[in-house]
């Protein structure tokens, strides 16, 4: 029997288009599904939970900053059928499915920065991840780049040239 790519994506994609609760690999077994997602910002610290139908271990979760994002990559998961957000409002969690992984972006509040290293905590079913946030967090690379070049542009622009010498 010969299938066309597009049977194919169809073939695999089918535990996810029935809309089944169990999303299952291609080796047959099951895959912990995030179910909820909420976020905290308390104490200078963001703070978000992830709930997940399996357990899920520590070293399947990454944590970085993008942008005005805290983005939790969870190794080996899915994200539920017709699930995407979590919370309401600017304090909204998007959810992403990937191919090997399950992406969640957790906005940091207004006017407040978020740096430094995640603390990632994982408790059988239940992600908690906490990063600092306020006036002493740990800035972006980004931010200390745009800082470095703003400096130097400064100080050129204060700098005596060599025509008015």
């Amino acid at each position: 029997m010969i299938l066309t790519k597009t049977a194919l994506v169809l073939l695999l994609a089918a535990p996810t288009l029935t809309g089944g609760a169990a999303e299952a690999a291609p080796g047959g077994e099951d895959l912990p599904t995030i179910e909820d997602a909420s976020l905290d910002f308390a104490d200078g610290r963001l703070s978000t939970e992830i709930f997940t139908s399996l357990p899920v271990f520590r070293e399947d979760i990454r944590a970085k900053v993008d942008g005005r994002n805290l983005v939790i990559y969870v190794d080996s998961a899915v994200v539920g059928s017709g699930k995407r957000s979590f919370g309401e409002g600017a304090r909204t969690i998007r959810a992403y499915p990937r191919a090997t992984y399950a992406k969640l972006e957790i906005p940091m509040p207004a006017g407040v920065t978020c740096g430094g290293a995640a603390a990632i905590a994982v408790d059988e079913t239940t992600v908690r991840v906490s990063m600092a946030c306020g006036a002493g967090a740990a800035k972006s690379d980004k931010a200390v780049k745009a800082e470095a070049i703003a400096a130097v542009e400064a100080a050129l622009a204060a700098a005596p040239s060599a025509e008015s010498a």
